[in-house]
């Protein structure tokens, strides 16, 4: 709500590594929708791993807040 209340920002973005199952899942659960995958675009622990990319616009969350 910060974002959208305070901020007046329009959208919210957010990555994940395609490893971190929980944070992706956490992502989905509070509104996120999953908008792309970055294959093996970032080197983590000594190999190249993808990047998830979510996005939230203020109308979504708006639509949950009810």
């Amino acid at each position: 709500g910060y974002a959208f209340d305070e901020l007046r920002l329009h959208k919210v973005t957010a990555n994940a590594y395609g490893f971190n199952d929980a944070s992706r899942s956490l992502l989905r659960n509070v509104g996120f929708s999953e908008e792309g995958v970055g294959r093996e675009d970032a080197f983590v622990d000594g190999g190249y791993v993808d990047t998830h990319y979510f996005g939230l616009l203020e109308r979504e969350w708006r639509a949950t807040e009810s």
